[in-house]
């Protein structure tokens, strides 16, 4: 086994997002420009809003996929909304495949997502690998295609070798 290690992290850095982001705090923000005096509760609906905003922007900044694969395993992991590492070995990986799809069509959006057939783990594109255990299936995409296929080949190659294909 050439143990090549796959490593992958990916951000919403879609401009468009950030745009009506940005957009969305200039509409809660532009009261404040050429009013002379606002009431309480105009000022207080403007707080609530701009600190929604803000938080909006600060989760989706934070928020990161980052996925290896290598040395016989399959490590993952979605932050925020979970730290640790989500490992799997691969004797205990059934398959494995580059797929392609439609996350907004297919699930629904990006981020963590599910068609209640398997979860998926997308941050932007329309390829992910379709990882399946014994006990669960997901996908994880991916803007590294040809890197995945690589190691596509080389999981196929453990198993024929140690599980007889």
């Amino acid at each position: 086994m050439a143990n090549y290690i796959f490593k992958e992290t990916q951000r919403f850095t879609q401009w468009w997002l950030w745009l009506l982001l940005f957009g969305v705090l200039t509409v809660v923000l532009w009261p404040l420009l050429g009013q002379e005096a606002l009431d309480p509760s105009e000022l207080r609906g403007i707080g609530i809003g701009l600190v929604t905003v803000l938080l909006a922007m600060v989760l989706l900044y934070s928020m990161k996929l980052e996925t290896r694969i290598g040395n016989g395993r399959l490590q993952y992991r979605f932050t925020p909304f979970f730290w640790r590492w989500r490992t799997y070995d691969w004797g205990d990986i059934q398959s494995m495949e580059l797929k392609t799809f439609d996350s907004l069509k297919d699930y629904g959006g990006w981020g963590i997502r599910t068609n209640f057939e398997h979860w998926l783990y997308n941050v932007r594109g329309n390829r992910g690998l379709l990882i399946r255990t014994k006990d669960k299936t997901f996908k994880l995409g991916t803007q590294k295609p040809q890197e995945a296929a690589r190691i596509i080949q080389e999981f196929e190659a453990f198993k024929s070798q140690n599980h007889g294909g």
